[in-house]
């Protein structure tokens, strides 16, 4: 993107974009950031800002500012009820069947490739970052997610991945542009600001057309068709947000609990409608936005 300053992006999953100045969607304001005390505002520790920095997640990323952004990703195959709710990624763990996971190689300057070799999900994922300098706040940076069934999944495996993002101090965050109660056809986006990174914005795309989704097998399909993105804006207690997986958890049941009622047990929908979260973006200061996959994924 052209005159853009600052921007955070991801591809794949998402695109996100932080920026400090204009770009091809939005006018930002800036905000002139106080002197931080890491020395991040020096030009020679800019490209340090932002990074993978939450190392107890598979993968997640936030500035070197205290209590400000915090962004992460989760994911599960969602094949099976019974298993589903074990599926999920998030924090790592030592029993969740991984064959492998790290970067294979990364400079802190400019970024890496990661690999996660998700043996119990089936699934391998990687994760190329790169960082791009630039700007006054932390240059730009970016991760393109690939997702691949292992061999001996089915082609047609089907996963859901959630990236989420949180203002763990003060600040403002919000979805920026509407969607409608079905869910977003295209890209969604948030908007935000603190003193310390100035205005911002977070797009997340639709992802390419290659891309496949779980087909209309249910008559729960006509009130969320699962080829578009799922926004859910919480506000909750700062303490609590770095607990993902189970404000996830928890969001779901309210979703879970009412399917149950309307279909029973005898005509379910599939386990990948079944573990969605519920379409209500807003205000807040944690946003999840789900997408449904079916087979590879970019």
């Amino acid at each position: 993107m052209r005159g853009v300053s600052q921007s955070l992006w991801i591809s794949a999953l998402a695109i996100l974009s932080i920026n400090d100045s204009v770009n091809a969607h939005a006018k930002c304001t800036t905000l002139e950031p106080p002197t931080l005390n890491d020395g991040t505002h020096h030009a020679s520790n800019e490209s340090l800002l932002w990074g993978p920095y939450r190392p107890n997640l598979y993968f997640g990323v936030r500035p070197r500012v205290p209590k400000s952004l915090l962004m992460g990703l989760m994911w599960a195959k969602v094949d099976e009820y019974s298993s589903a709710q074990g599926n999920f990624r998030h924090t790592c763990e030592q029993n969740e069947g991984m064959a492998g996971y790290g970067w294979d190689e990364y400079d802190i300057r400019k970024g890496g490739r990661q690999t996660i070799h998700d043996a119990g999900n089936t699934l391998d994922l990687t994760i190329d970052f790169i960082k791009v300098p630039g700007g006054s706040r932390g240059g730009s940076w970016g991760a393109r997610i690939k997702g691949q069934p292992r061999p001996d999944a089915p082609p047609d495996q089907p996963t859901t991945m959630i990236f989420y993002a949180a203002m763990e101090g003060l600040g403002k965050l919000g979805v920026a542009n509407e969607g409608d109660p079905l869910g977003f056809k295209d890209n969604v986006k948030l908007s935000g600001g603190t003193m310390e990174l100035g205005e911002f914005t977070i797009d997340i795309t639709r992802g390419p057309d290659t891309n496949s989704h779980p087909p209309n097998t249910h008559p729960s399909h006509d009130v969320k068709p699962l080829d578009r993105s799922f926004v859910a804006s919480l506000q909750l207690q700062p303490d609590l947000l770095w607990q993902a997986k189970s404000i996830l958890f928890a969001h779901m049941k309210q979703e879970v609990d009412p399917l149950i009622r309307k279909y029973g047990t005898e005509n379910p929908p599939p386990p990948s409608r079944y573990f969605t979260i519920a379409n209500g973006p807003g205000h807040g200061n944690f946003h999840m936005v789900q997408k449904v996959f079916q087979g590879a994924f970019e």
